[in-house]
């Protein structure tokens, strides 16, 4: 199935902090996938991952969504098991996620400091005491 990846969605990835340097992993992804799947959250979409070792964030799937756009008055909320890595998006504009001051959060922000969501890597980790953390 030919998959079209879109300049703005590639610009959406690679402004996440770990996938900055990773544009040749997101058309490997997309040409060889170790994994497709159907979305649980789109219907229409379909989830393509490929593993790789030695990441900024340790070894993780590489995910690509291939979908219409999302309505901006939805959240996002996605979680990859393997790289053990939460993803809620309150506003689908573009932004940059950045750090925090817990190591395992990052929040997105766009460009006048807006949250839009924010990341929780670890998150199994996460056992008897919440995580907290002010945005």
């Amino acid at each position: 199935m030919p998959v079209r990846l879109t300049d703005e969605r590639f610009t959406h990835i690679l402004e996440h902090p770990e996938m900055a340097d990773r544009g040749p992993a997101i058309a490997e992804t997309l040409r060889q996938p170790d994994h497709v799947m159907d979305s649980l959250a789109e219907p229409q979409a379909r989830l393509y991952y490929r593993f790789y070792t030695e990441t900024l964030v340790g070894d993780k799937y590489v995910c690509e969504e291939r979908t219409a756009d999302m309505a901006r008055d939805r959240i996002r909320v996605w979680y990859d098991a393997e790289g053990d890595y939460l993803e809620v998006i309150f506003d689908q504009r573009k932004g940059i996620f950045r750090p925090t001051a817990n190591d395992q959060v990052m929040e997105k922000v766009d460009a006048e400091g807006n949250i839009l969501g924010f990341s929780v890597m670890k998150v199994s980790t996460i056992r008897s005491v919440p995580l907290e953390i002010a945005l």
